[in-house]
């Protein structure tokens, strides 16, 4: 989140859906890793050692940010905090906006995220009969989609379709149909 009021602070308004989707993208990109690259650091260094390198990854990467970024433009005065911030947790939390996006995101992120990191691999194995190796390759289909699909939708909605309301309409009936196809029976 605080990514995205940053946002609001360093860009344009028009960017903003351009902007998350490029963060959901390189975020997606951990979950990338971790599916077949992981699958195969772990198998030929060990799981302690593959983790030890992605905690060190981490640490550089967090120094360079702590280092090499500003919380502001250069110019811009930063606000005086608010000595009545607990009043807008009351407001947020009465915002019938944001109490619906976040059951969607409570519900949907947190499915994907059960599938993604915990349970793909396992039911992959176990009920398909797949291979560590194949059962890691389909897991990262879904982080290549977030990858490759979040940074143009964003784009679409900042400079095509003008409104985050048609876009999700238009995602949801693109889902629908390609779940009928699948579903169909045959």
């Amino acid at each position: 989140m605080g990514s995205l009021k940053a946002y609001t602070r360093w860009f344009p308004n028009q960017m903003f859906a351009t902007l998350t989707g490029l963060q959901i993208a390189l975020g997606n990109c951990g979950n990338l890793l971790a599916t077949a690259p992981l699958a195969w650091a772990a198998s030929h260094y060990g799981w302690r050692y593959s983790f030890a390198c992605v905690a060190f990854l981490n640490f550089i990467w967090a120094l360079l940010l702590l280092f090499l970024t500003r919380d502001l433009p250069a110019g811009t005065e930063p606000q005086p905090p608010d000595p009545f911030h607990f009043m807008t947790w009351g407001r947020l939390l009465g915002n019938g906006i944001f109490l619906r996006l976040s059951l969607l995101a409570f519900f949907w992120y947190g499915s994907y995220m059960a599938v993604q990191g915990l349970w793909g691999i396992p039911y992959l194995k176990l009920e398909l009969g797949l291979d560590n190796a194949a059962a890691s390759h389909l897991m990262m289909l879904t982080a290549i989609g977030f990858v490759c699909g979040c940074p143009p939708l964003g784009r679409l909605s900042d400079g095509y379709f003008f409104s985050r309301k048609r876009l999700t309409v238009a995602g949801i009936a693109v889902t629908m149909g390609h779940s009928t196809i699948i579903w169909w029976p045959a």
